[in-house]
């Protein structure tokens, strides 16, 4: 008699849990497709919308100071700088730091600079002393003679002689702050495909994010701000303590609903090599991440939410999958129809169609991807870069 009433406490304690997991299950479900919806259907409409947008004529385009900051970065200047310096606009300056190198990076640039007369080498020196990138970036806009800046960095390559034209061409009354994109050249490894994987979820992210008047990043690789708002928000003042930081912290700190536009068009981007090794990547992403913890708590509440309800959605579903319900089958099915619907048409617009095939499988590995970043939120910060 008692083992029959235990057995029959364990079964409603067993239901229990299973009808808990299966709320829990539902209710992820339904949170990443209302954020997949809200976030990434305007970014699908504007891309197709500035798909072919027209480039201002030369007379209403700003003057530009491009910033590089180089770190013993000799031979990536030799091979991407001219395409920087070798660009189709009218008036503009390439100002290169030479951050404390111990290669020949102030060489290679001397040899440059005899044939480029826009090219101004700085050397970091004396300047204000700011952890990581920030001291060099700070002494660069600086010495800038003009007020519309333009960022990359060293191993950087822009896609065509137009880059500078579409960045600045985005400049307006309103506008202070253009959000680039910086894509990684495409090779045949598993881990280059699921860096590029990666890289189009944070811009889907932070572009879906600014469309929505929420912008909380941007990448520095490809990136142009005015000088009076670096100058308005004091720099780099309010993370100053922190390494990184140097292009998302700032851009969410100058950010308005209304004073930030996107620049996705493919002759705007600007390529870089992807990490080779899966430690070199992943110290990589710790440094990203360590900033996040800094961002508005609105943004966090948002991201957070979608990155545990991608987790407890396959974890819910594989601890109740021993007893399916009809409910449970078409939630996950009406999720899959719908990522693949709007990933389809996200990477269309790229030219991505190999990522798009692989979706399932790289959705599925980025719950690893999510815990091996976890501890990048407290990851020391080191002053150096």
């Amino acid at each position: 008699m008692f083992s029959d009433k235990f057995a029959f406490s364990i079964l409603v304690e067993l239901f229990i849990i299973i009808n808990i997991l299966q709320m829990l299950f539902a209710a992820c479900i339904i949170y990443q497709i209302i954020y997949c919806l809200y976030f990434y259907c305007p970014l699908i409409k504007h891309l197709k919308k500035n798909k072919n947008a027209t480039i201002l004529p030369y007379k209403y385009l700003p003057e530009v100071s491009v910033i590089i900051c180089a770190k013993n970065e000799s031979e990536n200047l030799k091979k991407y700088l001219p395409k920087v310096l070798e660009q189709n606009y009218p008036v503009f300056e390439v100002i290169v730091i030479d951050d404390y190198s111990t290669d020949n990076t102030l060489m290679s640039l001397k040899e440059m600079a005899t044939q480029h007369k826009h090219l101004k080498i700085l050397r970091k020196n004396n300047f204000e002393d700011l952890p990581g990138k920030k001291a060099a970036i700070t002494a660069a806009i600086k010495h800038s003679k003009y007020n519309t800046l333009l960022f990359t960095d060293a191993d950087c390559k822009p896609a065509s002689d137009s880059w500078i034209k579409c960045m600045a061409s985005q400049f307006d009354a309103a506008t202070e702050i253009v959000l680039g994109y910086g894509p990684y050249i495409a090779a045949p490894t598993f881990l280059n495909c699921f860096i590029r994987y990666e890289t189009y979820q944070t811009l889907f992210n932070y572009a879906g994010f600014a469309l929505k008047g929420q912008t909380y990043m941007g990448v520095g690789r490809n990136l142009a701000y005015k000088k009076k708002t670096f100058e308005r928000i004091d720099g780099f003042k309010d993370h100053q303590y922190l390494a990184s930081g140097d292009d998302d912290l700032l851009v969410a700190q100058a950010a308005t609903p209304i004073n930030v536009k996107l620049c996705l068009h493919q002759q705007a981007w600007c390529f870089s090599k992807a990490k080779t090794s899966w430690k070199a990547y992943i110290r990589q992403k710790h440094r990203h991440v360590s900033t996040a913890s800094a961002y508005n708590f609105f943004i966090q509440i948002l991201l957070v939410f979608n990155i545990v309800s991608h987790i407890l959605s396959y974890v819910a579903f594989l601890l109740c999958f021993f007893e399916p319900l009809p409910f449970i089958i078409v939630l996950l099915v009406v999720r899959l129809v719908v990522f693949y619907a709007i990933y389809n048409k996200l990477y269309d617009q790229f030219e991505e169609f190999d990522l798009w095939l692989k979706f399932m499988l790289f959705d599925f590995i980025f719950i690893a991807y999510y815990f091996l970043n976890f501890k990048g939120l407290f990851r020391k910060q080191n002053i150096k870069w």
